[in-house]
């Protein structure tokens, strides 16, 4: 049977993932789901391991695997992505900037 952490970071991709689904390949779906859901799985571990008081692991489950999911997609995108040759979206997720 699945260790428990596992699955739960298997159903934390769904929010890796989601919002840069249709701007990246399956493929590139597929990569971005294992790495952001990897990264949500350490990042739970090392909050149980800590004395943070996050009861529903809420930033290591959308934070950190949003975050992964964000950075990725801005690597990955089919139009604009760094993969492509085009660092401006890579540049806009990394360095927001303020206002508009």
């Amino acid at each position: 049977m699945l260790d428990p952490n596992v699955l739960f970071s298997l159903w934390v991709r769904i929010a890796d993932d989601t919002p840069g689904a249709g701007y990246v390949s399956i493929a590139a779906s597929i990569v971005i789901g294992v790495v952001a859901s990897g990264a949500s799985s350490i990042a739970v571990h090392w909050t149980s391991k800590s004395t943070l008081d996050d009861t529903l692991d809420g930033f290591p489950c959308h934070g950190v695997g949003g975050l992964a999911g964000m950075v990725l997609t801005a690597i990955f995108a089919r139009e604009g992505g760094l993969i492509t040759g085009s660092p401006d979206l890579f540049l806009k997720h990394i360095w927001p900037r303020s206002g508009s």
